[in-house]
């Protein structure tokens, strides 16, 4: 979804306050809105991100277990989805294959998890990306400002 900002520069008012036609011109902005949810058991975690994307401007909703993620994903629809790999009750790579057997690719999922050697199970697991914690706000911003998938390299922390 892409926002845009319509508005008017103004460089001269006649003396009533009417802007002259001839100095009004037309600006866009244009943005690309993410929506993004956060899956990690330790709320204080998702808070965090959740305070992060909102600053960045976007919109963040959270969720600290698997199951309530997946009922987030039906109603809130995220672009992408960053999930922690060891959650309680169902862990994040089975929560990746739930995600990819319902919604396909239309989510980007982001591994992101403590441990490196976990890369290869994540990805087989049907993330899109695998990031080792912790996650800085320089790699939040790659994460938020592109519509596709880094390669593992690019993203790897460690």
């Amino acid at each position: 979804m892409t926002n845009a900002f319509d508005g008017y520069l103004v460089g001269m008012r006649r003396p009533g306050g009417e802007v002259h036609e001839s100095v009004r011109t037309r600006v866009d902005f244009q943005r690309r809105h993410r929506r993004m949810l956060v899956v990690d058991d330790y709320p204080d975690t998702v808070n965090a991100f959740a305070q992060l994307v909102s600053i960045l401007g976007h919109e963040c909703m959270t969720a600290t277990t698997a199951r309530d993620a997946l009922a987030l994903i039906a109603s809130f629809q995220p672009d992408i989805c960053l999930v922690d790999l060891g959650l309680p009750e169902i862990d994040g790579c089975t929560l990746a294959r739930r995600i990819r057997r319902v919604h396909g690719s239309a989510i980007r999922l982001v591994a992101v998890t403590g441990w490196s050697g976990l890369r290869d199970k994540a990805l087989a697991s049907g993330f899109d990306d695998f990031v080792v914690k912790p996650l800085d706000l320089s790699m939040l911003r790659r994460l938020l400002g592109s519509g596709h998938s880094f390669g593992s390299s690019d993203l790897a922390t460690n």
